[in-house]
């Protein structure tokens, strides 16, 4: 039900009670019940009353003069859904119920001043979002199709709340003038509540299906992750819902209760739901660290003078999607003492726009690798080491916990930050490029 709309709801009502079906309740502007009766011809009269509230659960001493009035116009009172009231009527001649146009369009206007408040604020809260991934997570976006997803659902939501605001706003502009011309306001256009549940239904079965799509291509267990977390929010709504049918029909709290069941509980499962995606996001629920062998000869990095080494290799998931990203580090144990480690961060991707940016943050150190900070535009082309097809820098930072070098390797497709406290040889650059780089 919109405030807006209610002119053909009084027929609707009535073509109803002509098969038979006796309007009895409407609950929460959603769900309209009937119950069997004798097919009748009677006539309906829905009509806004200001000072009706959705948070009212039993009526008010306002509503009761209201409803006493229409009936003595030869209306009878049948249900209610905050401002919402109908009233029905066996004689074809009665009182019309109607208000001064002008009075009327306040009004509605003020009813759903809320709802395009809060459709501005989720749209300029989509806006921001999008904003943030394409932007300052961008690595993130590029990474996780469930930040790509989440873009997306964004962007539609966005235009779902313009839609919504600028149909009404183009309503209120013709309404305005017909009220100024002391004529009846025109009826507004609505996408019916089944239409509404179809889509919605669509929209969840396709996301499922993506989210399955991505988590066997990617190998990302956070796409399936995503497919109980969004029905976790069709099973509060429907809860919450139930829930408030249950209270109204017990006659159970007033304010408060609607409050909690269709503010606090929505918005409160929403946050739940995007601190639970942010982690999942952000630990990498299928980024587990295992035990990997991509290096097979770890001899060229064994200490000098040393018989006594063991080796062991690690490898981290970031993501895996238009950029792949994952972290490797090879540690060598000497008497069981860590006695060095090389730590390597690899990005992958045949998307020319994002290898650029990677390559120009890479450059100008807006990434960091293990808490420091390099900018490779200061860095020099390493002296004995090359290989081919690929470009190669080095970086030295010096600190008071000793020397660190940085070594950025890229080619096509490819990109490589090598890290560790002594200089690479040309023996264990071949190395890493063989194994890593160039698998």
């Amino acid at each position: 039900v919109q405030y807006n709309c209610l002119g053909n709801l009084g027929r609707s009502f009535e073509e109803m009670a002509a098969n038979g079906w006796m309007l009895e309740e409407i609950s929460g502007r959603t769900k309209f019940i009937f119950r069997k009766c004798n097919p009748k011809k009677i006539y309906f009269s829905v009509n806004i009353f200001p000072e009706g509230s959705e948070y009212d659960t039993h009526p008010s001493e306002a509503n009761l003069e209201y409803n006493e009035f229409c009936k003595n116009a030869g209306w009878d009172f049948v249900c209610s859904s905050g401002p919402i009231h109908v009233f029905v009527s066996e004689n074809a001649d009665a009182e019309i119920i109607d208000t001064d146009p002008v009075t009327e369009l306040k009004s509605i206007n003020r009813l759903m001043r809320p709802q395009m408040i809060l459709n501005a604020v989720m749209a300029a809260i989509g806006i921001t979002t999008i904003a943030y991934n394409l932007t300052i997570n961008l690595y993130a976006f590029l990474m996780h199709f469930v930040v790509f997803m989440g873009v997306f659902i964004w962007g539609l939501a966005i235009i779902l709340f313009a839609f919504k605001t600028s149909g009404y706003l183009l309503w209120y502009r013709r309404a305005k003038k017909a009220a100024s011309e002391g004529e009846k306001l025109p009826e507004g256009k609505k996408i019916s509540f089944r239409t509404n549940m179809i889509l919605l239904s669509l929209m969840f079965l396709v996301m499922s299906v993506l989210f399955i799509w991505a988590g066997k291509k990617f190998e990302s267990q956070e796409c399936f992750y995503m497919i109980p977390i969004f029905s976790a929010i069709f099973l509060v709504l429907f809860v919450s819902r139930k829930f408030l049918q249950f209270s109204e029909k017990k006659k159970i709290g007033r304010d408060g209760l609607k409050v909690i069941t269709w503010v606090v509980l929505p918005v409160l499962t929403v946050v739940l739901i995007n601190i639970l995606i942010i982690s999942l996001v952000i630990n990498g629920v299928d980024d587990t660290d295992r035990k990997t062998d991509l290096i097979s000869d770890t001899t060229v990095f064994a200490a000098e003078n040393s018989d006594i080494s063991r080796f062991e290799q690690k490898k981290w998931k970031f993501g895996s999607f238009i950029l792949n990203q994952y972290n490797y580090t090879l540690s060598e144990y000497t008497d069981n003492k860590l006695s060095a480690e090389w730590n390597c961060q690899v990005y992958e991707t045949r998307n020319s726009s994002a290898y650029r940016r990677i390559i120009s943050d890479v450059k100008n150190g807006k990434i960091r690798i293990f808490g420091i900070l390099f900018d490779f535009n200061q860095s020099v082309v390493p002296e004995g080491i090359s290989h081919d097809g690929a470009e190669v820098y080095e970086c030295k930072n010096v600190s008071d916990v000793g020397n660190y070098y940085e070594y950025l390797i890229y080619d096509s497709d490819t990109i490589l930050r090598c890290g560790c406290k002594s200089e690479l040889s040309q023996e264990q650059f071949d190395v890493i490029c063989r194994d890593i780089v160039m698998r």
